[in-house]
């Protein structure tokens, strides 16, 4: 899910990996403010 996730957002595959004391923790977050910022953008594309 997470890559799948990476190359929608096109944000990269690892080249900044995020590093935090719970396992996956930073993974999640990154995943929800990716898919946050896809509809973001998505919605006035949809507009048009």
């Amino acid at each position: 899910m997470f890559y799948s996730n990476c190359l929608v957002a096109t944000i990269g595959y690892g080249d900044r990996v995020p590093h935090t004391s719970s396992i996956g923790a930073g993974k999640i977050v990154t995943a929800c403010l990716s898919m946050i910022g896809i509809a973001f953008f998505s919605l006035p594309a949809g507009i048009l």
